[in-house]
């Protein structure tokens, strides 16, 4: 994707990753985090947040309002496409806390899925199943995985 994005310091493992977002309120570390919901087949939840080294957490409900909404986006985007190399077997689940988020999601992945599909397969939620993704249909969350290498 041509769409710019942070750098990411990660963990070999892949499991989270680093970033800072830069603009009007500063420098902000932010983390992403992906977190095992299911064994079989393996689903991991990906988690975006604020880091609180103060308390050693990361804040996932905090707004930053930086400015910076989709080079942010763009870089979980970038985390999730490593991740599914790392692990071309799981399924990166990406929910918002609120049907605006989803909603959010849901237009940025429609006006990128030609992109999007050159790195992986997408699938749109609605309760606990997931469907293949449709640009007007309303999701309560989105599964991504990884292309297999050709």
């Amino acid at each position: 994707m041509d769409l710019p994005y942070y750098s990411l310091r990660s963990a070999r493992s892949r499991l989270w990753c680093t970033f800072y977002s830069e603009g009007p309120r500063g420098r902000i570390l932010k983390a992403i985090r992906f977190v095992m919901v299911q064994a079989s087949p393996a689903v991991f939840n990906v988690t975006l947040g604020d880091v609180k080294i103060e308390f050693g957490e990361v804040d996932t409900l905090v707004v930053s309002n930086n400015g910076d909404r989709d080079k942010i986006l763009r870089t979980v985007a970038e985390s999730i496409i490593l991740f599914c190399r790392r692990y071309p077997q799981a399924y990166v689940l990406v929910s918002g806390n609120s049907p605006v988020r989803n909603r959010l999601y849901r237009m940025i992945i429609s006006n990128r899925i030609n992109e999007i599909r050159q790195y992986c397969e997408i699938y749109g939620m609605i309760g606990l199943r997931g469907y293949p993704f449709r640009e007007s249909q309303n999701y309560n969350g989105f599964l991504v995985k990884g292309l297999r290498k050709r």
